[in-house]
């Protein structure tokens, strides 16, 4: 009797039990993901892969199993990996306002960039935006870097003929880094910094500039960063004095350029430091204008520097390990070159000369560098040529920028709960979304069957250079309200960079070396770096 009236309990209680257990396989069914530890979640078998150095494959790995999106747990953080470009859409257009920056990332980066338009959010992301957008969008701005990329690129000619001659190595890695500090600083700061000198000096600047690049990426995955901060000492010391070291540099530059227009006031100048002092003391983004120039300018610098040079290390590596990639390139620049100086013997040297002054080229400058083959031919680049009659050259820019995304992997904080278009996944107010174009690259349902190949056949139709216009889908540059306001600034220096390099030399790499990547805000080769050796082309047509 006693048994028959327990009996109920039990089945209440078992009926709670079933209750709980389906709802909790309905909430982990909606939204698959990798098995985790109890209290650690999936953390040990993270942090494993990126002690491993792998930490992006271990991702793409999961991606494959639990396709378009999924979910992990890290102690109480709950993270969620999308690829689907229905989502990525969702997040940077569709429902922007829901998805923002957080602390998570700001904090990290506000020591450097303060409140610039990498580390902002909401309305005054969208005045730095509206600035910066302006400026990028003028013809002024566009001559002077193509001027600049072709300097440049003649520094770099030289400095891999003297590498040929010598039959040594280069370290790509390092000369790419050096060619676009060196191009960010003329472009920010109007100054020719002897970065790509013969000799490849060292320079405080670049010494300070580069530790603290490397400090604010040890950041992430330092889970003491901030104790260290508080208390200065260790890795945190050592950043705030490089920080320090940045920020003096900068101050000095600023007063002296923002002296120099006030005593000349009818003299403008191109840099963007110049153009934003006379347009930020007029209209500022807070009640501080110089820390807002200030800001302003160490962002683009950072934005210029960092994965431009990794896109340019990732491309000269996809290029050497693809044969058949690089005789395209060079056969399509003889054609070019052929046809241009054809040209130039029919009458066309008025019209050359005519998009050389358009270009508003900097005499000074260029006009250093002793006149012969190296000179002729970049001069044949115009910013037509550049743009219209290099198809492959331009297929291939695209194609390893598409495989080996500078910024390989991007994260937002959910404001408010949310669901996805896509599968109708739902996420929760207070997770952190993230997507990786390196992982997108490599889906077969995105890209197909062929998608881990380097083929810039992909965007060539008929021999014609055909770009994506999904930015969702080819999220390097980012996309929507975000696209990258200096997309066509990095096509222009590649174009002029690898025409120059490729059309004089062939690199290879260097035997037995293993080239990887390193966790870190870019996707960033390693300290060592890649190193090739230098062969020196026929230099006729």
């Amino acid at each position: 009797m006693e048994t028959l009236q327990l009996l109920p309990w039990y089945y209440i209680a078992a009926s709670a039990a079933l209750y709980v257990c389906l709802h909790r396989w309905i909430l982990q069914a909606s939204l698959r993901g990798p098995k985790g530890w109890p209290i650690f979640g999936n953390f040990i078998e993270a942090f494993w892969n990126f002690r491993m150095g792998r930490i992006y494959d271990w991702a793409l790995e999961k991606m494959k199993l639990y396709y378009p999106t999924f979910r992990v747990k890290m102690f109480r953080n709950s993270f969620v990996l999308t690829v689907d470009p229905a989502n990525i859409e969702h997040i940077l257009k569709t429902n922007i306002s829901n998805y923002w920056k957080g602390e998570t990332e700001s904090t990290r980066f506000f020591d450097l960039l303060g409140y610039g338009i990498l580390n902002s959010d909401g309305e005054l992301w969208k005045r730095h935006r509206k600035v910066g957008s302006h400026e990028f969008a003028s013809k002024i701005l566009r001559n002077y870097s193509t001027q600049t990329n072709k300097t440049h690129a003649l520094s770099i000619i030289g400095i891999l003929d003297l590498a040929s001659r010598n039959e040594k190595p280069v370290n790509v890695a390092d000369l790419m880094i050096r060619l676009t500090f060196e191009a960010s600083c003329k472009l920010v700061f109007g100054l020719d910094m002897g970065f790509l000198d013969l000799s490849l000096p060292e320079a405080p600047f670049r010494k300070n500039f580069d530790a603290v690049s490397g400090g604010i990426g040890d950041r992430f995955i330092d889970p003491f960063w901030e104790l260290k901060r508080f208390l200065c000492i260790g890795s945190e010391r050592k950043l705030k004095e490089d920080i320090h070291s940045v920020n003096i540099y900068v101050d000095k530059l600023f007063q002296d350029r923002k002296a120099e227009i006030q005593s000349n006031k009818q003299q403008k100048k191109r840099d963007l430091l110049s153009r934003y002092i006379e347009s930020l003391e007029k209209e500022s983004f807070t009640n501080n204008p110089t820390k807002d120039i200030k800001d302003s300018v160490i962002n683009f610098l950072l934005a210029g520097r960092d994965s431009s040079s990794v896109g340019l290390s990732w491309l000269i590596y996809a290029i050497s390990s693809c044969p058949r990639a690089e005789e395209k390139i060079v056969e399509e620049l003889r054609r070019m070159e052929a046809e241009k100086r054809a040209m130039n013997l029919k009458g066309g040297a008025a019209e050359a000369a005519a998009a050389a002054a358009a270009e508003e080229l900097d005499r000074d400058a260029f006009d250093q560098f002793p006149e012969g083959e190296f000179k002729d031919f970049i001069r044949l680049l115009d910013y037509d040529t550049i743009c219209n009659k290099l198809p492959y050259l331009r297929a291939a820019i695209h194609e390893s920028l598409r495989l080996y995304p500078p910024v390989p992997v991007n994260y937002r904080e959910i404001i408010k709960d949310d669901v996805f278009p896509a599968c109708g996944t739902k996420v929760k107010a207070g997770e952190t979304i993230l997507w990786s174009p390196y992982i997108l690259a490599r889906m077969e349902q995105v890209w197909g069957e062929d998608c881990s190949e380097y083929k810039p056949e992909r965007w060539l139709k008929d021999g014609v250079f055909q770009p994506e216009t999904n930015f969702f889908k080819f999220n390097t540059f980012n996309g929507g309200a975000r696209l990258c306001l200096g997309k066509e600034s990095v096509l222009l220096q590649a174009t002029i960079t690898i025409a120059a390099i490729y059309r004089f030399f062939s690199l290879k790499q260097m035997p037995g070396e293993k080239v990887r990547y390193e966790f870190g805000v870019t996707f960033q080769m390693p300290v060592e770096g890649f190193h090739a050796t230098v062969h020196r082309r026929s230099l006729k047509c």
